[in-house]
């Protein structure tokens, strides 16, 4: 299996599992506990304590993809290490590191959560915190993937449309969390740069 190849279906697997045990941890949408966009720190912390074990694997693997995904970022950059692109590659790739040991770091207060902090009797700040720094590292991985998309533009190593989309993607995610700091606004820009991450992996993936 070629690197190129292998870059490709990390781009596809890591966001899908990441996105996929999120949306089904005990506080995702598709979890069924009836929690949505207006529930409280507390009715959120009750659901994540109920199902402790399914909250902690769901963070476990939700994490684990992340890294995939971070795989696959390593594998974009090192394509253009020696191009015209590779400063820029070089920055956003900065910025994605960051961004998913954020992401990380906030299912590992959550995580926590569901243990010592509920028992201390903290754990509605301490999924406050999380949840903060989840929504604030996911508004610095649009940045880098936009930072991203920019050292493809120029490197011209994939199509110019799929290389302009995360850079306009990034400027819209971005506008609208600083005008808007409704956690779907930031879920949906998550959504958005998973699904053009799986297009960039299908088409690193098939390409020889």
């Amino acid at each position: 299996m070629t690197q190129r190849k292998m870059t490709g279906i990390l781009m596809i697997i890591g966001p899908v599992i990441g996105l996929l045990f999120w949306l089904v941890g005990p506080a995702g949408i598709l979890g069924g506990n009836g929690l949505d966009a207006d529930s409280t720190n507390a009715q959120i912390v009750g659901v994540l304590v109920a199902n402790s074990d399914w909250s902690g694997y769901s963070l476990l693997f939700g994490t684990i993809g992340l890294l995939l995904w971070l795989g696959g970022f390593t594998g974009v950059k090192s394509s253009m290490s020696s191009g015209e692109g590779s400063a820029y590659s070089g920055l956003g790739y900065l910025f994605i590191l960051v961004a998913m040991a954020g992401i990380a770091a906030s299912n590992g207060i959550q995580a926590g959560v569901t243990m010592e902090a509920a028992q201390a009797g903290v754990a509605g700040a301490f999924y406050g915190a999380s949840d903060a720094l989840g929504q604030f590292s996911i508004t610095i991985l649009s940045i880098g993937v936009g930072i991203m998309g920019i050292a493809m533009l120029i490197q011209k190593n994939v199509s110019q449309i799929l290389a302009g989309i995360p850079v306009i993607l990034s400027i819209l995610i971005v506008a609208m969390v600083l005008t808007d700091q409704d956690p779907s606004v930031v879920g949906a820009g998550y959504g958005l740069v998973t699904l053009w991450s799986i297009w960039l992996g299908v088409t690193l993936a098939r390409s020889e």
